[in-house]
């Protein structure tokens, strides 16, 4: 029997879009539908009451597929609509890599993002080289292609402004939140300097993307 669960419990929903069921939590409630939001995937959605049932926990031991990030070493006082969708070209539906080089209190993580199909270039210097981003103040990354420098020497050098970059981005979701949803679900941890296969699944803009593991599509 469906039973809805209550704000902050795990739960299977089904997405509008495509009508399949996903693993979700109950962030909001409604006379006759819920808030959830799709943890493996980042997004969130209004379901009807009966589009909820709850999870069984076998469907718990694999850790959240979504990953928090945003474009390490680059910064924009607006990124303009053209820049949001320059950026949504470089990653939707790419087979990218992703370099990290400093993970945040927020958890979210800086990253140098990479086609695969093309390493000559990180998509952070592709936007600066379009004009729609600049070099942080402060930095001396020249955004070289990660492949002819030395990761630590990456991290090393955006330490300080990464901090400062992640205390005034935001996260992209409520701390109170994320801490509920790390209760339920266990989480990915990934090291500074990682070098992940990832899939960019949404991107509002440079400052606030979702990327999983290439793996991960497999896996859910």
């Amino acid at each position: 029997r469906k039973r809805r669960p209550s704000i902050g419990r795990r739960c299977l929903a089904l997405y509008p879009e495509d009508h399949a069921w996903y693993r979700a939590i109950v962030t909001a409630e409604q006379v006759n539908a819920v808030e959830v939001k799709f943890v493996d995937y980042g997004t969130r959605a209004i379901v009807k009451s009966e589009d909820v049932q709850t999870l069984d926990s076998d469907f718990t031991s694999l850790p959240v597929q979504a990953i928090p990030c945003y474009l390490a070493g680059i910064e924009s006082a607006e990124w303009s609509t053209e820049s949001r969708q320059y950026f949504e070209e470089l990653c939707i539906g790419k087979d990218l890599q992703a370099h990290l080089v400093d993970h945040s209190d927020s958890r979210t993580y800086a990253a140098y993002l990479y086609d695969l199909s093309d390493m000559s270039q990180s998509i952070n210097y592709m936007l600066v080289a379009k004009g729609y981003a600049s070099v942080i103040p402060g930095s001396d990354l020249d955004l070289q292609p990660v492949a002819n420098r030395a990761v630590d020497d990456l991290e090393n050098s955006f330490l300080d402004i990464s901090m400062q970059r992640s205390n005034s981005m935001g996260d992209l979701g409520d701390s109170d939140e994320d801490s509920t949803e790390e209760a339920v679900y266990p989480q990915s941890r990934f090291h500074e300097s990682e070098v992940l296969d990832v899939l960019v699944l949404t991107c509002k803009d440079p400052d606030h993307m979702v990327c999983m593991l290439n793996s991960g599509e497999q896996e859910l």
